[in-house]
This record gives C-alpha cells, sequence and structure tokens, in this order.
C-alpha cells in the first residue's frame, strides 16, 4: 500500500486557482467607499482571500468596520500598526496603492464573486486530496471514509448559496406565484398522490396540496397496517401523472429495504389490474382476466419507477442512487424509502446509539429532499400498542418527527383486516392537523380514498391513550431535567 505521503498533490502540480487582481480590487473598492463592506462582509471571510496580506489587510479592514469606525487609509495603516502587520501587507505604499486604479466601486460584488469562486475551487482541491490520502492510508473502513467525504462535500455545497436575502428582493418571485395560485384555484402545487377526496371528506391532496418539493414525508404505521402499500400505491399514482414541466410522467426512485422486486411488482400488477396479489402470485388468473392483466403489464411498463431492493441501504446510498437517477434521466420527482428501522448507519461516530443513527439518516434524507427540490417519501415503523398513534410512538426515532415536514400515521382497529383506516396528520408545517380516511382493499393492498369512520375508540382504547399520554409526559419532563442537570454540569 502507497503511504500518504506518495498520494499526488494536485495543488503542487499546479497553481491554485486565484486572482490577485480581483483581491486588490475588493479591497481598493472598500478604501474608496467603505460603504463595499457592508455588501461583501456577509459573502466573503479573510480565508478566502489567497493572498496572506490581503488576509491580513481585509481582517482588519472587518475590525474597524465592527468598531464602527470608518474604513480609509489611516484608520486602515493605525489599525494593521497595532497588531504590528504594517510590514507583513507590504509597507504603507502598498495600502496606499490598493485605492489607486479601482475599476468602479459599483462591481465589488463582482470581484467578491470572483475571490469566493476561486477560495472554493481551492477548497474542492483540498478536500479532494483528504479524500484521497484517507483511502490511501486505509486505516478507517471504507464506508467511514465514504461518508466523511459525503459530508466534506455537502458541506462545500452549502457555501455556494447565500442564505440572507431582504424580503424586498423576493417581493416578485412571490408575486408570480401569488398569480399562479388565483389562477389555478385549488390545483396541487406539489406532486399528485393520486388520493383526491371532496370538500366534505378531504383526502392526501386536499390536506397536502400534493407533495412539495425539498419536503421529508414520513408515513408510518404499525406492523401489518399497510405503510408499505400506501407508499407503493402514491408512487404508482404519481408515476402515472404528467409532471407539471412537461408531457412525460413524473419518475419515481423506490428503495425497498424490506420487500424484494418480484413482491413488489406483484403488488403493483395487483393494483392496475384489480386482481388479488395472492392469485397472481400463485398463478389462478382465469382466462378472463388476462386481458386485465395484460393492460396492467402495458401501464406498468409506462410507469417511470425506478426500484432498489438491496437491504440494508444507508442515506449516503439512497443519495448516490438517486443522483444517478437524476443524471441518467434528467429528472427525479419521488424518491421511496421503505423503511428507516431497516437503514444502516453512516458511521456517524463509534459508539453511536441506533436512535442517533437513524435520526443522523433522517437529517441527510431532509437534505436530499433539498439538495434534489424533490419530495422524499420515507416509511417508518410504529411501536405495536392498541390505541390511536401519536408522534411519541416513533420507535428509536426521536429525530425522525423533527426532520419531517409532513408526518401521517396509519391507524386500524383490526391491522390484519383491510377496510376503513385513518391517515393522521400528526404534523405538518405547511398545513393544518387532522385525519382523512381511506380504505384499504386487502386483496389487492391498494388504497382508496375512503369516507366511513372508525368506530368511537372502546374503554380499553381511552385507557391505553391516557396511560400512553402520562408516559409521555413523564418521559419528557424527565428528559428536561436531565438536560439541565447536564447544563449545570
Amino acid at each position: 500500500m502507497k503511504r500518504t505521503s506518495d498520494v499526488p498533490d494536485v495543488g503542487n502540480e499546479r497553481s491554485l486557482p486565484h486572482n490577485l487582481e480581483a483581491e486588490r480590487a475588493v479591497l481598493g473598492a472598500i478604501l474608496v467607499n467603505t460603504a463595499v463592506l457592508d455588501q461583501v462582509a456577509p459573502r466573503l471571510q479573510p480565508a478566502q482571500f489567497y493572498r496572506d496580506a490581503h488576509r491580513r489587510i481585509y481582517t482588519a479592514m472587518l475590525a474597524l468596520h465592527q468598531r464602527h469606525v470608518r474604513v480609509d487609509f489611516v484608520t486602515l495603516k493605525e489599525e494593521l500598526a497595532r497588531v504590528g502587520a504594517v510590514d507583513e501587507v507590504g509597507g504603507p505604499a502598498y495600502i496606499a496603492a490598493l485605492g489607486d486604479g479601482v475599476p468602479k466601486s459599483t462591481n465589488s460584488q463582482f470581484y467578491a464573486a470572483i475571490v469566493e469562486q476561486d477560495a472554493l475551487l481551492r477548497e474542492i482541491i483540498y478536500t479532494g486530496n483528504a479524500m484521497v490520502a484517507s483511502a490511501y492510508a486505509g486505516e478507517e473502513d471504507a464506508t467511514v471514509i465514504l461518508s466523511d467525504a459525503d459530508r466534506r462535500l455537502l458541506a462545500l455545497r452549502g457555501r455556494t448559496g447565500h442564505g440572507l436575502k431582504a424580503l424586498a428582493d423576493t417581493n416578485a418571485a412571490l408575486f408570480k406565484a401569488l398569480e399562479w395560485r388565483v389562477e389555478h384555484k385549488g390545483e396541487l402545487r406539489g406532486l399528485d398522490t393520486g388520493f383526491t377526496g371532496t370538500a366534505d371528506h378531504p383526502s392526501i391532496n386536499e390536506m397536502t396540496l400534493g407533495f412539495r418539493p425539498g419536503h421529508l414525508i414520513v408515513i408510518a404505521a404499525a406492523t401489518s397496517v399497510g405503510k408499505t402499500s400506501l407508499s407503493t400505491n402514491i408512487a404508482v399514482n404519481a408515476a402515472g401523472v404528467r409532471r407539471r414541466e412537461g408531457t412525460e410522467s413524473n419518475r419515481v426512485a423506490l428503495f425497498s429495504l424490506e420487500m424484494e422486486r418480484e413482491e413488489l411488482d406483484d403488488r403493483i400488477l395487483a393494483q392496475l389490474s384489480g386482481i388479488p396479489s395472492t392469485r397472481i402470485q400463485s398463478g389462478h388468473v382465469a382466462e378472463s382476466e388476462w386481458p386485465r392483466l395484460a393492460e396492467a403489464l402495458e401501464a406498468r411498463s409506462q410507469r417511470r419507477i425506478h426500484v432498489d431492493d438491496r437491504s440494508g441501504q444507508t442515506a449516503i446510498d439512497i443519495r448516490n442512487g438517486s443522483r444517478q437517477v437524476l443524471a441518467e434521466h434528467g429528472a427525479v420527482d419521488l424518491i421511496v424509502v421503505d423503511y428507516i428501522q431497516l437503514m444502516a448507519g453512516t458511521g456517524l461516530r463509534k459508539g453511536a446509539t441506533r436512535t442517533e443513527e437513524l435520526t443522523d439518516a433522517s437529517i441527510r434524507l431532509k437534505e436530499l429532499a433539498k439538495e434534489l427540490s424533490v419530495p422524499v417519501l420515507l416509511l417508518s415503523q410504529l411501536r405495536r400498542h392498541v390505541g390511536r398513534p401519536t408522534l411519541d410512538d416513533l420507535r428509536e426515532s426521536g429525530g425522525i418527527g423533527q426532520s419531517a415536514d409532513v408526518v401521517m400515521l396509519l391507524y386500524r382497529r383490526h391491522s390484519r383486516e383491510g377496510g376503513p383506516t385513518e391517515c393522521i396528520f400528526a404534523k405538518q408545517r405547511s398545513g393544518a392537523a387532522g385525519t382523512v380516511m381511506l380504505d384499504l382493499d386487502l386483496d389487492t393492498t391498494t388504497f382508496r380514498p375512503g369516507q366511513e369512520a372508525l368506530p368511537a375508540p372502546s374503554a380499553e382504547e381511552r385507557q391505553e391513550a391516557s396511560t400512553r399520554a402520562r408516559r409521555g409526559t413523564f418521559a419528557k419532563r424527565a428528559a428536561g431535567w436531565v438536560d439541565t442537570v447536564g447544563n449545570r454540569a
């Protein structure tokens, strides 16, 4: 194995990206007009300047600005003298020359953008070299090295935008969005789930206005209630609807960590044909049903759904797979992950608990939703209990509820039977909480919008719900007490 010192350093083979003229132009523009510092300070840090003298000068300018002292030749020279850096930056002559020949102080943002771009390119080179060195050294497991590389690259991506924007700067975009909403009253703003109700009996579309780009939507349920069925129904429905941007249908990336592709295929055929999945699996299909099966096969072939049924995938694997679909096909409109408790950890740190690993996974999937600007539908297991579920029932996953934009909890009185099912919207950042009714056809594992409400809870269910509420309150108080003690320590 090669030693780390043998790894080629790209930065040493050629000059690192930099533009000294742009750096001088930024500093000179500030000397000419100190108000320029208000414009460039939010985007430029001293470390982003390539030349050490320019880093020192810019640091001194920021120090003056923080003390509300006007930046000019005299105050800048005095500040540099105070920290003993006048000679290190080239002396008074170099400082004075910065203000000479500045093209236009009004172009300061353009000069700053050049400096920022070159600094980012250098960081990419440093990060690449560090990744190569780690791989050659082989001191960590490959998955840990990959996780660290992914974290470094995500951090770099996070620096490509500027988060703070004045409200006035987004007024035009907001007005345009409002115009669209008025012209398209009642239309979905996000992905069509295929579950449409009425004003009196709303379903998932009415509650969410469609799954929004960048949102992490969680469907959670106890075993056998139907979270996989509902997510598959939504994926098939969405893939059968044309994209808003064109004539092609939506493209879905489905990561099935529990169910194998063959079983998933049978379920999709049952949903599209209406023929019970048990008869499709056993081959007991009547001759009169073959036309329906043929139509379902044709409809299935037209659904742009990409399935990965490998078990034990990590959030990094899912991100890479989703980006591959985007790179190869130009679009991905929905990502489905079934389900989070079966995901492997990403090497967060040695000794991390399972809850910490799953919290990390949910955060990464939320970041993926924002990065690709698509909804991510994440399934989660709930504790097995008698009564209606609450957010406290998300198992091993305190962070999932926090990362999610929407949390939908499924509940049915008898989980292993079909029929009326409550879809409880326990959390919605951009909408109201509430409950919609669904109806499960167990033969075809297909949910449809429903109207029939579940019967009132029994005395046993009410007692169970009351007990769980008291336990949840006690647990929260205990957690707060521990946190308080920890802070005091």
